[in-house]
């Protein structure tokens, strides 16, 4: 078992003798909590057991955790499984001691199905079995002296006085036959008597050998019928159980084929895939569903585990279930469901649902309840996608003119988008000032964290805006002080920003209202230029122009801001 620091003194600590998740600290005796090592190492044990005893060792772990998470329920599993590995086993070792035929044999197995019965057919076997000892003690009481006949396969009854014949003839050579037990001496007939009495007798003679030996024949020809067609199959079929067992499946399932039983295999992968579903190993379940055709149970789970995330507020990792399986039922299930949680006013899990889903009609529908909450409005986007947030107000005219605002996300972090406006929102100085001016000390700031940042988003809109440190952009190529760093909801980006996250083509403007200005399509930057009084900017061809220009002369304005995923 996995070794852990302890949380006070730094000392290792081997958790194999943890109860309840705690261990005690051999140095300074503080509680450290290991729950989390021993719910892993046991989880392991888990996916690697096939017998009884590995699936003990498993459930022992997972006892030592006992109310931590899953695994009270793994635990019973394991003890579930560990039974059932036993019970097979018991089984196997039984239907081998029972083809042993013999009495001692016999007994055992009677005893090995006793204590499984219930158990597959263990109760039909163990009475096969003592059918077989009654049918050995028969013999038993019919023959208490008999002897072994090869000529019949079977006792016969000895006859003392054929015994006692044997003993008291000396000379062998006197004795021509046994005719019902007693000894007849040769006599002096003439020869072609003789003769004429072997002629008489010997087809009678053959005859009953011919028989004897055509019964032999056809009973050793049914007992290796019987091997082959019956006992073998048998002995095969046990094979074939415990290498499944074992979790050698691939070996065990080509010797059902072999036998004919693919109906067997194909319920033995379905009671794997449910066992390994249950346990938590999804992609080795999904993978056995789809060899036994039951894409439908795959499709429910899915959508099982994404309504539990969505219920935790755990979107992303709902998206990207969703998107991590292609399966056309899926994307139907998706647009079916959806509807009806919409019905049912359920919007968060339909919203989901709807969200890069490949089924006819799924955008429109989704494009309905995008503006119910705006915390879902940008589920499933990522890195140089555009979206759309706020709204640019014009002058004189109605708020449904209004221009909707659309944001190129330009980088991301686990939980936020940075995003910069693909249109100029304004056409200002940098700052009325000449000289001594930087970011934090500039007028362009005030206006976009002020006016325009309150005309441009609703109350909703605002809890989607991060206000978030903005670090003051050092110019690369010259001393310039680029004043302090400060905490802005909108901002200007900075020459290492432009530089290392966007190409040519998302530097050049779109401002078609601003392109009779006399200053061109020119956008500002918070980067100071060459000396005081200078602000770096972007040229309309996308390069970045780092000597700068004078502050107070009108630049596009191109906001950027971080936002939350979700």
């Amino acid at each position: 078992m996995a070794d852990i620091t302890c949380k006070n003194c730094g000392t290792i600590i081997n958790i194999r003798n943890a109860q309840k998740g705690i261990i005690v600290c051999p140095n300074c005796d503080v509680e450290n909590d290991c729950s989390e090592q021993i719910y892993d190492h046991a989880s392991k044990l888990m996916a690697s057991a096939g017998n009884e005893v590995s699936y003990k060792a498993a459930a022992e772990a997972f006892s030592r955790i006992e109310g931590y998470r899953d695994a009270d329920m793994y635990r019973d599993n394991c003890l579930e499984q560990a039974d059932i590995c036993f019970k097979d086993a018991t089984f196997l070792r039984a239907k081998t001691e029972m083809m042993k035929g013999d009495r001692a044999g016999l007994s055992f197995a009677c005893h090995l199905f006793e204590s499984i019965s219930g158990w597959k057919d263990a109760d039909e076997q163990l009475e096969l079995c003592k059918m077989r000892m009654e049918a050995l003690s028969g013999k038993d009481r019919d023959n208490p002296d008999g002897i072994y006949n090869d000529s019949n396969k079977g006792y016969i009854k000895k006859d003392k006085r054929i015994a006692n014949a044997s003993t008291r003839v000396k000379n062998k050579s006197d004795i021509s036959e046994l005719s019902d037990g007693k000894p007849v001496k040769k006599t002096k007939e003439k020869k072609g008597k003789i003769q004429n009495i072997s002629k008489q007798k010997n087809p009678k003679k053959l005859s009953t050998i011919i028989i004897a030996s055509c019964v032999g024949l056809a009973l050793v020809g049914a007992l290796i019928a019987v091997y082959f067609l019956v006992i073998t199959p048998m002995l095969r079929y046990d094979e074939a159980i415990e290498q499944i067992n074992n979790g050698n499946y691939t070996e065990g399932y080509a010797i059902l084929t072999e036998l004919g039983r693919d109906s067997e295999i194909l319920e033995n992968k379905k009671e794997r895939a449910q066992t390994l579903l249950e346990s938590g190993d999804f992609e080795n379940a999904y993978s056995l569903f789809e060899e036994t055709e039951q894409e439908d149970k795959i499709v429910d789970d899915i959508l099982k585990r994404v309504s539990i995330f969505v219920k935790d507020k755990n979107y992303k990792d709902a998206i990207e279930l969703l998107g991590k399986y292609k399966y056309d039922s899926l994307a139907e299930k998706r647009y079916t469901d959806a509807v009806k949680l919409i019905n049912d006013s359920e919007y968060e899990e339909a919203f989901v649902l709807l969200t890069s889903n490949t089924f006819p009609g799924s955008d429109e529908k989704r494009a309905s309840i995008q503006n119910i909450s705006a915390e879902l409005r940008f589920l499933g986007s990522k890195t140089g996608d555009v979206i759309e947030l706020g709204k640019m107000p014009v002058e004189n005219e109605t708020e449904d003119s209004a221009e909707v605002l659309r944001w190129k996300i330009i980088d991301e972090t686990q939980n936020e988008f940075l995003v910069l406006c693909e249109s100029a929102v304004n056409c200002i100085p940098f700052d009325m000032q000449s000289s001594n001016v930087n970011w934090a000390q500039s007028y362009i700031r005030k206006i976009l964290n002020l006016s325009l940042y309150n005309s441009i988003f609703t109350a909703e809109e605002k809890k989607l805006v991060i206000e978030k440190n903005v670090s003051a952009s050092v110019n690369p190529s010259y001393e310039t002080d680029p004043g302090q760093d400060c905490v802005n909801a909108l901002f200007l980006l900075g020459y290492e920003e432009v530089d290392s996250l966007l190409s040519q083509s998302d530097r050049r403007v779109s401002a078609k209202k601003y392109e009779s200005s006399p200053y061109g399509l020119n956008w500002w930057l918070r980067t100071p230029g060459s000396e005081d009084g200078k602000t770096a900017y972007v040229e309309p061809t996308g390069n970045i122009n780092l000597e700068g220009a004078q502050v107070n002369v009108p630049f596009l304005v191109r906001p950027a801001m971080w936002i939350k995923k979700s």
